[in-house]
């Protein structure tokens, strides 16, 4: 019997990168999939998404390859959300999609950063609004009082008034 050890980060985005995962629909997609892959005796560590995208962490078998992996869980997801009619129009995932081995010792990292994605997100998308509003951090301490240069700006900072 061949024994192996190989964890796998994917990442796959919606069609077009269109924004049509909401919170609830995630919620109900998480638990299809993990559902899926235990039928199909597919190892899923973890899986969370984001709106466009979704990451999971999977422990290959001997007998399994990536590219078929990967196809049963976008292939039989998109399936179910078109079947159920979850969203309004045809759901689709993008063609192609991220992979890269994970090494056994960072698998918790790995498992951490794949299930704060909301919160990493979250973050993420309050920075690339004000640098498209032309906020710096220099022109965002003029504005604000008590925020300094080099702070970081996040939707939970008390000390920022509202605008």
């Amino acid at each position: 019997m061949s024994f192996t050890k190989i964890w796998v980060h994917v990442v796959w985005t919606t069609k077009y990168r269109n924004v049509t995962l909401s919170d609830s629909l995630i919620d109900l997609l998480i638990n299809h999939i993990k559902y899926m892959c235990h039928d199909k005796q597919i190892d899923l560590r973890c899986i969370n998404g984001y709106a466009d995208h979704m990451h999971a962490l999977l422990k290959l078998r001997a007998t399994q390859n990536l590219a078929d992996v990967v196809k049963q869980i976008k292939g039989e997801s998109a399936f179910w959300i078109n079947n159920n009619k979850l969203t309004t129009n045809k759901f689709q995932w993008q063609t192609d999609y991220y992979a890269i081995t994970v090494s056994p010792g960072i698998v918790p990292v790995v498992t951490r950063y794949i299930k704060n994605q909301k919160q990493k997100h979250r973050h993420r998308v309050l920075s690339t609004f004000l640098k498209r509003g032309g906020f710096t951090a220099g022109t965002l301490a003029k504005r604000f009082t008590g925020f300094k240069p080099g702070e970081t700006v996040t939707e939970t900072n008390e000390n920022v008034p509202p605008v």
